[in-house]
């Protein structure tokens, strides 16, 4: 039996490498696809608690709203208006949505980081549990920003607008709509839960070698004026205080950031011995 000859060799070498490639992939798609039903069936969960609290919900959502509405003098009892049959229905749907994806935000980290695990060396496979916890914390406390402090200024500065204008007796009063108050809420408190993964996303810069920890404190300076110019941003109603705890809010995530590098580089450093 005659051997095959090195092209037969390198066609059949490239033949089996790959159908290992296409076996790998086909693994990693089907990975991924019961760590996606995972989330599915607990986002379902979490949205169906929600539902049943839903009124509940919306009752600290709406504080900062009521709170407002009679500090400014607005007349008759604060309301949000349904101009739909259904309308009520969908808003507190999404109401309910959105909160189970708040509250399923440690599942989703951790499906997320267990997807990504086996393409990691061992010594980074560690740093999961921490990333996990590490990224729901910093999340939640960007939601929680929002509902205590964010959501509150944008409230009073948008009822400051309304009251009696000119000596006419014209009245600009606030009337906001069911859907209207829902879409301002949600998009204030994901926004800032997704703002306060900054730390993540720097560490992960650092860790992929796209960003040094050098170049993180070179650029400290314009972080910070990017803070304050935010902060000014996000407080139209020219209140410094607020403007800079919103400024030294964003300025602690960046050297947050960095800390967390820097844990994450020395902890790198002590394996490298051993490995």
């Amino acid at each position: 039996m005659s051997e095959p000859t090195p092209t037969e060799a390198s066609s059949s070498a490239s033949e089996s490498a790959e159908l290992d490639t296409a076996m790998s992939i086909w693994e990693h798609l089907d990975e991924f696809r019961r760590r996606l039903v995972r989330v599915v069936v607990a986002l379902c969960f979490t949205t169906g608690l929600c539902w049943f609290q839903k009124e509940r919900i919306l009752n600290v959502l709406a504080t900062p709203y009521v709170s407002q509405w009679h500090a400014s003098g607005m007349p008759g009892q604060p309301e949000l208006q349904s101009f739909e049959m259904g309308g009520n229905f969908t808003a507190y749907m999404r109401l309910a949505i959105t909160c189970g994806l708040i509250l399923g935000v440690p599942i989703i980290f951790w499906e997320l980081w267990s997807f990504i695990s086996p393409g990691l060396y061992a010594k980074e496979k560690r740093f999961i549990l921490p990333f996990v916890l590490c990224s729901s914390f910093l999340f939640l406390s960007g939601v929680v920003f929002a509902q205590k402090l964010a959501f509150p200024m944008a409230v009073q500065y948008f009822f400051s607008l309304s009251g009696t204008i000119g000596g006419a007796g014209l009245i600009v009063a606030q009337r906001t709509s069911f859907e209207s108050f829902l879409d301002f809420t949600t998009a204030v408190h994901l926004i800032f839960g997704v703002v306060f993964e900054l730390p993540i996303l720097i560490v992960f810069l650092v860790i992929a070698g796209l960003v040094t920890r050098a170049q993180l404190w070179k650029f400290s300076r314009y972080a910070i004026f990017a803070s304050i110019a935010i902060g000014a941003i996000a407080t139209p109603g020219g209140d410094v205080v607020f403007q800079m705890i919103v400024a030294g809010a964003l300025s602690g995530l960046y050297f947050s950031s960095i800390l967390l590098s820097y844990l994450v580089s020395a902890g790198a450093k002590k394996e490298e011995p051993a490995a």
